[in-house]
């Protein structure tokens, strides 16, 4: 990909010809090694200018967002002894972009090449502004001193789970943090209401593998409770579509390991021992029993959520319930019911906002425990009362 993407855009294909030593790293970062520059001991140095990349379609990249890089290394000075001046960050930090990939300083220079909008035209005016503006002072001391090592050195990228890259994360500088989503199997046992926006949430992430089940045909009534807007010819399909064939259709146009299982779930398949998190978004209570028993006995971490709803006064009223369980705290599975009640939700009143909270709410706490978040890690059920608009949360308790 890394070669794909340079061989494709112009400007990069420009910078590898002049013996530039690029590489596009998986987590869309601009990667410039060997750029010469003059440390605080007023001897030559080599360092690394990493530049986001914001937008990448079609293996071509698009216009750089502004005038700012980062450089891994020391801070560049001049051959006489005095700071660089580059207007950003003058001390050293941390700013973790990936596993294998930081940098310790932030620089923002703007050369004569800067447009009106305060950015590049492309890449090519943006590396070779930064890297003239770091290697003169490294020149003066060592003519020799360049950053053209003609060296060709590309990423191998994994196969990513994405259609498309992901420079969402890249914009928002959370590349680091995202990767700890990635590698796990997650199933979804039931997309209904909830459910389904599990997966639309799940689906958005870098995780390896993403099993839906669920049993149930699409319906009318379903596509009004679900996230994204079905199309008649799925809603009035002749036969009905699987729940999960419709959601795998709309989703691997996102994420690439959607595996879709049209059943219902009342024990687990031999090879749910793969699975490293699972979400339980059923309703039937001697489904959910065995479940919820068969993934405690496997020690498998889980989520279960419920919704209950009532009428009141033309006005409806009601309770989201998220639990985790976690072999570290298994007794607030306690929270969760085993009791068949047939109330006004299972009488499918379209209530898509309260799915999709109950969902966010869900997922929100996946990602706690895998450490996305931040906070402490002490809430294992929580419900959401609708008519106080407030979360009550239980800690972990002995089991009785």
């Amino acid at each position: 990909m890394s070669s794909l993407v340079i061989a494709h855009s112009p400007d990069l294909a420009r910078l590898r010809s002049e013996k530039y030593e690029i590489q596009v790293h998986p987590s869309n970062f601009l990667v410039v090694r060997n750029v010469p520059y003059v440390n605080a001991d007023v001897q030559v140095a080599y360092g690394i200018l990493i530049i986001p990349i914001v937008q990448i379609a079609n293996s071509v990249v698009g216009r750089p967002q502004n005038h700012q890089a980062y450089f891994a290394g020391g801070f560049p000075y001049k051959n006489s002894g005095e700071p660089l001046l580059l207007v950003g960050q003058n001390t050293p930090g941390v700013h973790r972009f990936a596993g294998d990939l930081d940098a310790q300083y932030h620089l923002s220079y703007k050369s004569p090449k800067v447009n009106q909008a305060g950015s590049y035209d492309d890449y090519y005016d943006l590396v070779t502004s930064y890297v003239e503006v770091v290697g003169k002072y490294a020149r003066r001391i060592d003519p020799e001193a360049t950053p053209l090592t003609g060296r060709v050195r590309d990423y191998d990228d994994e196969a990513s789970v994405f259609a498309y890259r992901d420079t969402a994360s890249t914009r928002a500088g959370i590349t680091a943090v995202s990767q700890k989503l990635e590698g796990h199997v997650i199933a979804i046992i039931g997309v209904g209401g909830t459910g389904s926006y599990v997966l639309d949430l799940i689906s958005k992430t870098p995780v390896k593998e993403i099993r839906i089940y669920d049993g149930d045909r699409f319906s009318q009534h379903n596509a009004f409770r679900a996230p994204g807007a079905a199309a008649s010819d799925d809603v009035f399909a002749v036969p009905p579509h699987y729940k999960v064939e419709y959601f795998h259709k709309r989703y691997s146009a996102m994420h690439l390991h959607i595996v879709a299982h049209p059943v219902y779930l009342s024990e687990l398949p031999p090879d749910f021992n793969q699975v490293d998190f699972a979400f339980v978004c059923i309703d039937k209570a001697a489904s959910k029993r065995r479940l919820v028993e068969g993934l405690t006995a496997l020690k498998k971490p889980f989520i279960d959520v419920g919704m209950g709803v009532s009428v009141g006064d033309r006005t409806l009223g009601g309770l989201m319930r998220t639990t985790l369980s976690v072999e570290d705290c298994r007794s607030a599975r306690h929270a969760i019911s085993f009791v068949d009640v047939e109330d006004d939700y299972a009488l499918n009143i379209q209530i898509a906002d309260l799915n999709a909270l109950n969902a966010a709410l869900a997922v929100v706490r996946w990602k706690k425990y895998l450490g996305f978040y931040h906070g402490p890690d002490a809430e294992y059920s929580s419900v959401y009362t609708v008519d106080f608009n407030r979360i009550d949360n239980g800690g972990c308790r002995e089991a009785n």
